[in-house]
């Protein structure tokens, strides 16, 4: 039977430390790959609303722009595991998420709105 040195035994708790570190940025960048495909459902919208000739929506603008920006900090953040980019790119993408609900319910209120004022 082998006999386990010390110094072994010394790296178990940054081995376990590892693997947990490894699985958060599996995690994170499947939430990351998430968001992207938000960005570009966002993106598709916009470049609908310019082919019909129609000026694109602030908020839908702004939305996209600070959610690109914040996939560019999460997706640095994750691959130097820098804390600051992180916590921006939670704070962005919240924001981005934030502005994108709030278009999404004005405009189907005014839908409505006209909806019930043409009956």
């Amino acid at each position: 039977m082998a006999l386990i040195s010390p110094t072994a035994w010394s790296l178990i708790p940054f081995l376990v430390g590892y693997t947990k570190v490894a699985k958060a940025k599996s995690r994170l960048s499947k939430l990351i790959f998430a968001q992207v495909v938000t960005q570009l459902m966002i993106a598709a919208n916009i470049f609908v609303s310019l082919l019909k000739k129609e000026s694109p929506d602030r908020d839908s603008v702004s939305s996209l722009a600070i959610g690109f920006i914040s996939v560019l900090a999460g997706e640095l953040g994750r691959k130097r595991s820098r804390s600051n980019f992180l916590k921006f790119y939670v704070f962005g993408s919240s924001l981005s998420i934030l502005l994108s609900v709030a278009y999404l319910a004005m405009s189907n209120l005014s839908l409505e709105t006209a909806h019930d004022f043409n009956l």
